[in-house]
């Protein structure tokens, strides 16, 4: 499907562009990425495609980066307390208590 292909893609482009510190274009792979996503309902995906942008906020650490990082935790978690995914879910939860 290439949506789906589309989203890995992005993600592979936006991580990166985390490797080599551009923020921004990370930032609109990821958010490119996550719209693909959930374009074709794949929510595993997209739950874990938005933790990583998370960590990317975390990673860069600028001002507004630690609430926009807690923001898209926050969905992630959501996400993956809804597929009742106990691994996944402990792991956002253990960095949202970091954040």
């Amino acid at each position: 499907d290439s949506f789906h292909e589309q989203g890995q893609l992005n993600q592979a482009k936006a991580l990166i562009a985390v490797c080599e510190q551009r923020w921004e274009e990370a930032f609109a792979c990821f958010a490119t990425a996550v719209q693909n996503t959930e374009t074709v309902g794949a929510r595993w995906f997209q739950a874990d495609l938005t933790r990583q942008w998370a960590e990317a906020h975390l990673a860069r650490g600028e001002p507004g980066d630690r609430q926009r990082a807690r923001e898209l935790l926050q969905q992630s978690e959501t996400a993956f307390a809804a597929m009742q995914n106990a691994y996944q879910l402990a792991r956002v939860r253990a960095l949202l208590a970091e954040v």
